[in-house]
């Protein structure tokens, strides 16, 4: 909270969600419903900021998730763990799971467990002429062929 009393954020340049990593084909069964991760394990990097989210589903939910961080970690091997059955879960991004899917045709990651969100940049508060700078340079950038092109590049999205 104290970090966002002292940014401003640029208007949205996408939205995104955050999904559940899991194999297609588990021992456990598909996780559709939310319901469905009381009294599991959700595997995500160190200090991850998809904690707090998994903190507040399972207050939503009524029951535990347990939370295994992992230190030095990046969500491309999360990935590979689940894929080799080391694990079965972890949480990222929706645009970021797309791309990891491409590598990971085995991997389901259709299970919403936040609403979209918004993403913008950050600059801090007081940078006001950044901001409107920003906010006016990327009014126009969004628009253009270019951003879609690059947008489908690097999310690798039709």
């Amino acid at each position: 909270v104290e970090m966002e009393e002292n940014l401003a954020f640029t208007i949205p340049v996408f939205t995104s969600r955050q999904v559940l990593v899991q194999r297609k084909k588990s021992t456990t069964g598909i996780v559709r419903n939310q319901l469905d991760l009381a009294k599991q394990t959700i595997h995500i990097p160190k200090d991850s900021p998809y904690k707090q989210r998994i903190q507040n589903l399972a207050k939503e939910i009524g029951d535990t998730i347990y939370i295994e961080e992992i230190n030095d970690i990046q969500l491309d091997s999360l990935f590979n763990k689940i894929a080799k059955g080391e694990i079965n879960f972890t949480v990222c991004e929706q645009i970021v799971a797309n791309v990891e899917k491409q590598q990971y045709p085995s991997l389901d990651t259709e299970t919403a467990i936040s609403f979209k969100q918004n993403y913008g940049w950050a600059v801090r508060q007081e940078s006001t002429v950044l901001k409107d700078s920003l906010d006016g340079w990327l009014n126009v950038f969004l628009q253009r062929k270019e951003y879609n092109r690059m947008y489908r590049k690097y999310t690798k999205l039709k």
